[in-house]
């Protein structure tokens, strides 16, 4: 059967693709183990090496470093109203509709399905400072990895809002239920990086040739997370681990579809 043969060889290359994103995990996993967490102190006095030696501007290293995050003029989370650094959110609508279809005997039949429509959400973050000791260093998050704390995941009715979020009620509202719907509900998530929370950071070293700060590098890892670097590493791992349970899997059942498909 030919559609045996063309779904054995896309499984194939599904196995492939996971081979190489496992591949991409292992190596994201060995090049943060070969970093050290580095001291804010003392990048800065590398940094003062370096323009003593080379000029101003001239330092840009990868590094490790933790702290605990520190911003003169917060972000509120838009649902919870939290100070924080970074936050995310969605709204999204849960309802059921009715749905005709024939089975393969041209009889009718209405099945009930589920669906999910997302009717607000937003993303935001703003620079702040990282503390270790006396010393701080500012953070420019823009295309940062970001492991963040969740304030709220919710399930609430039409017309309900979290305590807040009654400024969104009017946006949840226009995506209310449409003739043929039953709305089953609205689920608030949010998610933020706190105020004065202990973070964990993986980003390039910059002097800007005035202060030395930590960004995204052209090519490398970018993490801000407030997991500890050993749960950073294990969750790579893990996800690497499974890629490779997936790759072998896709392998397998490629394989065998397309033996079936030829043989059939």
């Amino acid at each position: 059967m030919p559609f045996l043969v063309i779904a054995g060889v896309a499984l194939v290359i599904l196995s492939g693709v996971l081979v190489w994103l496992r591949g991409r995990q292992r190596a994201k996993a060995r090049r943060l183990r070969g970093r050290s967490p580095t001291a804010l102190a003392d990048l800065r006095r590398i940094c003062d090496e370096v323009r003593l030696t080379a000029g101003a501007g001239q330092y840009a290293e990868q590094v490790e470093a933790t702290g605990v995050v520190l911003c003169a003029q917060p972000l509120r989370a838009e649902l919870t109203g939290a100070p924080c650094v970074w936050y995310r959110y969605s709204v999204e609508r849960e309802y059921e509709t009715q749905e005709t279809r024939r089975d393969r005997n041209g009889r009718q039949e209405t099945h009930t399905v589920r669906h999910t429509a997302t009717v607000a959400q937003e993303q935001r973050h703003t620079p702040f400072q990282l503390r270790d000791g006396a010393e701080t260093v500012t953070i420019h998050p823009e295309g940062a990895e970001v492991h963040l704390s969740t304030t709220l995941d919710q399930r609430l009715g039409e017309g309900l809002t979290p305590p807040a979020a009654g400024h969104l009620a009017a946006m949840v509202a226009r995506g209310a239920a449409r003739t043929g719907e039953r709305v089953l509900g609205y689920r608030w998530k949010e998610e933020i990086l706190p105020v004065d929370a202990a973070l964990y950071v993986a980003a390039e070293a910059a002097d800007l040739g005035t202060e030395v700060i930590l960004r995204g590098p052209k090519d490398g890892e970018f993490i801000l997370s407030l997991k500890s670097e050993a749960e950073v590493l294990k969750g790579i791992e893990q996800g690497a681990t499974w890629l490779g349970w997936g790759a072998a899997a896709a392998l397998v059942a490629g394989l065998v579809a397309a033996v079936l498909g030829v043989v059939l």
